[in-house]
């Protein structure tokens, strides 16, 4: 997916309690990422989404493994094209999870919290090792 834009940037204010509050409970930490993506102009998130999903190890044969990976690919590329009014850009597309890293802008966080095909939405961002 190449990068899109669609009108202007959104660089209204809100408090952060203000738009924790309106974002659903799939993005916890919803004030302290827009905040990154208007400050930054964008952030990396994984989103994952909202399907049905047995980890690969877990399934009968190599044909459920195939039908699983083309299941996960259609409703990643599903994902994109929504997303295809805004400007977002994609970094990793996994094939054995249900998963996207993207770059987004505030708006198409947003719209990814609000979107009813993602489930959970993070930051993607490395943590310091244990016990440092």
């Amino acid at each position: 997916m190449s990068e899109h834009s669609a009108g202007g940037s959104d660089n209204s204010v809100q408090p952060a309690a203000t738009v924790s509050s309106s974002l659903p409970e799939m993005l916890p930490n919803a004030g302290e990422l827009l905040a990154a993506a208007r400050r930054d102009g964008s952030v990396s998130v994984i989103v994952t989404l909202r399907m049905a999903f047995t980890p690969q190890g877990d399934l009968p044969d190599q044909q459920s493994v195939t039908r699983q990976h083309r299941a996960i690919r259609s409703a990643q590329t599903a994902l994109l094209h929504e997303l295809e009014p805004y400007d977002s850009h994609m970094e990793t597309r996994y094939t054995a999870t249900p998963q996207l890293a993207l770059q987004v802008d505030a708006a198409a966080l947003r719209h990814l919290a609000a979107s009813a095909r993602v489930k959970t939405i993070q930051q993607n961002k490395l943590d310091a090792p244990a016990g440092h």
